[in-house]
Formats: structure tokens, sequence, C-alpha cells
């Protein structure tokens, strides 16, 4: 699903202006703090709280430095069934 994010200017500041579906998805009220977390492909918005921005970030980090691994784990071996294989 994608919403439409408005930025208006208060008091000589931006903000952004969350519609009430995102609010009450990601739990947060007035007055609380959001997080954004850069991603390869964009930014998530959380309202979970700085240790999970961190875990976040260590993740990426640990992807980053081990990609091949990764790539040839999920290749997995010739013999190895597929997903959906009976």
């Amino acid at each position: 699903m994608a919403l439409t994010l408005k930025l208006i200017t208060v008091d000589g500041a931006t903000a952004l202006v969350l519609p009430d579906a995102m609010r009450e998805r990601l739990k947060v009220a007035e007055g609380d703090t959001v997080w954004a977390v850069e991603t390869p492909v964009g930014y998530l918005l959380t309202g979970r709280g700085e240790e999970f921005v961190q875990r976040m970030e260590a993740t990426r980090a640990f992807m980053e430095q081990h990609r091949d691994a990764l790539v040839e784990a999920a290749r997995g071996k010739p013999d190895d069934p597929k997903p959906g294989d009976k």
C-alpha cells in the first residue's frame, strides 16, 4: 500500500504529516518519535525505537560484509528441492 505524505511549514520548520492510517500502523501519536532508517531502496519509517534502528543497521552491515556467502547460501546445492517442489 502506498500513502501520500505532505510536507508543511510549522513555525518556520518543515513537518511531515502522517495520515491517520499510518500513525495507527506505526503505533505513534502526537509528540512521539518516529525513526527514518535508510535502506538500499529508500527509507523505512518505524516507531519501534532506537534499539530496533541499531539492530537494522547492524544487520545491514553484516549482510554487506558477508554478501558473497549469503548469495551462495541462497543458491543452495544443485540437488536441493526448490520452494514449491514436492
